[in-house]
């Protein structure tokens, strides 16, 4: 070892120790109450009191043992170079003095030693985290004070599989799997003295993962046969409700897994985020179960089709009602729509296009035709034509009223182009076009493609797109053109959406193609 590798040495002994560069002979040393024997009770740790805190002290004492072992076989002398400092010239008399009296640089010299000329095996076992031990060879434990019942209100193991109105919950065997089923990666945060690899089997977001992907595989399998007819659009919407945090974290709570969860969440952040938190508890004891199987789905099948067998049935009647005519639309407007009074199609109530479905309300003059619902704004439109094709009554009256209509005062009059985009679309508005994409028009990444189709099939015509940025409201304003007519306009702070949601709006009013071809000629 070199002099300042000795001097580095024993400064970091003395910052640790919490001595003094005072001299030795000023040195003194603090003696530590001990008590009479190791094996004394109070000293043991009590079943009552190991929980969270104790398990972290202790990994972190495990920890710190092996880097210290890892110091001192790596970077401590032995105890002839110890002895050898103590009459080394090079070195100033401090260092002389801490080589010959120090008596915890004296203990790591010693330790260095024996290990060197292995006498000290068992610390190559305790680096290696491969320690043995022959139990019938240890004393017996003294006798453990009775440990209390555990409170009604702290139920333990797997007291709330058993759930009236749930399938049986699949057990899972091996304890350690088992508990870090419930293990948050948040009780990990301040666990800097574990490795990155050791930290991440210690939680659940591994298993999660798996759990995620499993479910999913599972679920889709089961609505595959279940839903025979089912076309993929379909099959994907009902598979997100199924597997929604929303209802993860509602099985969840029934099964009481958000009791047996250990998180260090702030609770207001929890309150907040906790069906996310609930659903990841569950999928990963779904994964959890399928790794404990061998990875064989059967069981886990099975359990998951009897748990969503209400949920199951509940989208099979949404499936089963009358298919969608794609064309009601068209339909009702060829009987009853004209250029000047036409169906006015109004979203009442804004979907996600997972568990909360599109209304839209199928208006003339004010009058509602018919209602429609669907998991996308698109079908919960045409399901409204559809209910308003049935309405014999408001169809009697609009069909004469369309009869009546003197036809050369039925003329399209566009709008001012200007429209600051806060209004409803053309179709809705009671004025033709430009077609405006109000706040109900998403933006769809295939619509312009869509576009150029439909345009290029039923008009053999290209659209084209006129942009402009408006600095003032710091968005832009997209144009949808045939032959430099706006036929509809959008606004949006993002100009690839813009120009997807102008030729949404038009795409979503297909039944005016007469009236555009009337337009742009």
């Amino acid at each position: 070892m070199s002099k300042q590798g000795l001097s580095d040495f024993l400064s970091s002994l003395q910052e640790a120790a919490g001595g003094s560069s005072a001299s030795p002979d000023n040195r003194t040393v603090k003696k530590q109450k001990t008590p009479t024997s190791l094996s004394d009770p109070s000293r043991l740790g009590k079943s009552s009191s190991f929980g969270y805190t104790e398990i972290n002290k202790f990994e972190h004492c495990a920890r710190s043992l092996q880097k210290s072992i890892r110091t001192i076989v790596d970077e401590a002398p032995t105890l002839a170079q110890l002895n050898g400092f103590t009459s080394d010239d090079s070195l100033d008399n401090f260092a002389k003095s801490e080589a010959k009296t120090n008596p915890l640089l004296r203990l790591v010299s010693k330790l260095k030693s024996l290990y060197l000329s292995s006498q000290l095996p068992i610390f190559d076992n305790i680096l290696d985290n491969n320690l043995e031990v022959n139990e019938a060879n240890l004393g017996p434990d003294p006798a453990p004070k009775k440990a209390k019942k555990p409170s009604k209100k702290e139920p333990k193991g797997e007291e709330f599989d058993q759930i009236k109105g749930l399938p049986p919950l699949p057990k899972i065997k091996n304890p350690e799997l088992r508990s870090r089923v419930y293990q948050h990666k948040s009780t990990c945060a301040n666990k800097t003295y574990l490795k990155e690899d050791e930290i991440v089997l210690t939680h659940n977001e591994r298993i999660e993962f798996l759990g995620d992907s499993v479910m999913n595989t599972i679920v889709t399998i089961i609505l595959y046969s279940k839903f025979p007819t089912a076309n993929e659009g379909e099959l994907s919407q009902i598979r997100s409700s199924l597997v929604s945090n929303k209802v993860l974290a509602e099985f969840a709570v029934a099964y009481g897994f958000d009791k047996k969860l250990r998180c260090n969440i702030d609770e207001e952040a929890l309150k907040t985020g906790k069906q996310k938190v609930f659903a990841d508890v569950f999928e990963a004891y779904v994964g959890a179960l399928v790794m404990e199987r061998g990875y064989d789905l059967k069981e886990v099948e099975d359990w998951l089709s009897a748990l969503m067998a209400n949920k199951m049935a509940i989208a099979g009647k949404e499936h089963k009602k009358m298919p969608i005519n794609k064309e009601a639309k068209t339909d009702l407007y060829s009987l009853i729509g004209t250029a000047a009074l036409h169906p006015v199609y109004k979203v009442t109530e804004n979907g996600n296009g997972i568990n909360a479905p599109f209304k839209v309300q199928c208006l003339m003059e004010d009058v509602v035709l018919g209602e429609g619902e669907a998991p996308s704004l698109k079908d919960a439109g045409l399901r409204a034509a559809m209910s308003a094709l049935k309405n014999k009554a408001m169809l009697e009256k609009y069909g004469r009223r369309r009869l009546e209509t003197d036809r050369t005062i039925s003329e399209i009059k566009p709008t001012d182009n200007n429209n600051n985009g806060n209004g409803s679309s053309g179709a809705e508005s009671g004025t033709q076009f430009p077609l405006v994409a109000d706040k109900s028009v998403l933006p769809n990444k295939f619509a312009k493609n869509e576009a150029y189709a439909y345009f290029g099939k039923n008009l053999g015509i290209t659209p084209e797109y006129k942009i402009e940025f408006e600095e003032e409201n710091n968005r832009y304003k997209v144009e949808l053109r045939i032959k430099e007519v706006a036929v509809s306009v959008a606004y949006d702070a993002s100009k690839k959406n813009a120009m997807s949601r102008a030729a949404s709006v038009v795409l979503e009013n297909k039944h005016l193609l007469n009236d555009i071809v009337s337009l742009v000629n």
